[in-house]
């Protein structure tokens, strides 16, 4: 007759959540003195190594507020467009208002305007007729 044992075990897993937008606002201000809040994404925060700066051991989870770490890896940040903010300034404007629009969105380094059909020199007057490409440049 075979003698069985029973064992049980018991683990706990801690998981963190960030919240993406303000990690990424604050790695933004440690990183840039001239950032100012801009809306902006980290393409690669997945590939950034975080570790505790106390031992895994050391760290006391019920203190959040506390708890230091650090993250490796070299962030690459894409600054985010207001998409619908721009339409709406467009709407129904002059075509040669186009880069003076264009400029109160910091995050857009080049743009450029098409206007169907090609006499026309107002923006449609309809938020649908318009259609937007954002090209990530890295």
């Amino acid at each position: 007759m075979d003698a069985y044992t029973k064992v049980t075990m018991r683990a706990t897993v801690s998981v963190f959540f960030f919240d993406t937008e303000s990690l990424t606002m604050k790695i933004a201000k440690l990183l840039f003195n001239d950032y100012q809040g801009e809306s902006l994404s980290l393409s690669n925060i997945s590939t950034l190594i975080f570790s505790f700066v106390e031992p895994v051991d050391k760290v006391v989870l019920s203190d959040l507020k506390h708890i230091r770490f650090r993250l490796a890896g070299d962030p690459v940040f894409i600054g985010n467009i207001d998409t619908p903010k721009l339409i709406g300034e467009l709407v129904g404007k002059e075509r040669k208002d186009f880069a003076k629009i264009v400029t109160t969105q910091k995050n857009i380094k080049k743009a450029d305007a098409t206007i169907f059909p090609m006499w026309k020199t107002v923006f449609p007057t309809e938020r649908e007729k318009f259609s937007v490409k954002i090209i990530n440049e890295q």
